[in-house]
């Protein structure tokens, strides 16, 4: 499911639209059979696999194809389990407009909180691409459902990387509650993903104040 995701996402950044269109589903394919551990649906996703790497398989040879004759790069920052790029500029509500990808997978796909983590990300970046096809109805169904994977966590144990990403998600719907005329929402949406923002500032500064008051105490 991560390298599904994260092959298209590498196609996404070449204007690949399509087949990554086509990874993204699958990936969410695989991790929601995960998530839902139900026997009928394990043995359809072993089944499954060997179509899955075969469209890894395609994805990695029409990555080389396009890097051997563009020298077109990434511009991705890391964080925590994700990696991703920072937003567009311009004057306005903005659209966070960059896939994540997913790393670590082996560590922190054991969890259950991550695996739903993981499948808002997928999810995220199927919604950019029908963002960028101005399919705002259907981008906005996915990001609901993405947002619908939140874990149920206390705030202190969410992770600064889990946090930014339900943010961005959050935000992109009010972008496309502000392109679509309806403000009202828009704001709340962009209320929402301050307010994660927030508790994410507060949290980092009283995690300073600590190590400072420790290393007064040495």
């Amino acid at each position: 499911a991560v390298e599904l995701n994260n092959v298209a996402v590498d196609l996404y950044t070449v204007d690949e639209y399509s087949f990554a269109m086509v990874l993204y589903e699958n990936a969410i394919e695989a991790i929601m059979t995960i998530i839902q551990e139900k026997e009928s649906q394990i043995i359809t996703i072993k089944e499954a696999k060997e179509s899955f790497v075969a469209r890894i398989v395609e994805g990695k040879e029409r990555l080389h194809k396009i890097n051997s004759s563009s020298s077109k790069k990434g511009n991705n920052d890391g964080l925590g389990s994700y990696q991703w790029s920072a937003p567009d500029s311009g004057i306005g509500p903005q659209c966070i407009s960059e896939p994540i990808k997913i790393l670590n997978c082996d560590e922190h796909m054991r969890e259950d909180k991550e695996q739903y983590v993981s499948a808002a990300v997928m999810m995220y970046n199927v919604a950019l691409i029908h963002i960028k096809k101005r399919e705002l109805d259907i981008a906005e169904d996915i990001l609901e459902l993405a947002i619908g994977m939140r874990p149920d966590l206390k705030e202190t144990t969410e992770t600064k990387s889990n946090s930014l990403i339900f943010a961005t998600v959050l935000n992109n719907l009010g972008y496309i509650q502000h392109r679509i005329n309806n403000f009202e929402e828009a704001s709340t949406k962009f209320a929402e993903a301050l307010d994660i923002g927030n508790k994410m500032l507060v949290q980092l500064i009283a995690t300073d104040s600590n190590t400072d008051e420790i290393e007064a105490t040495r």
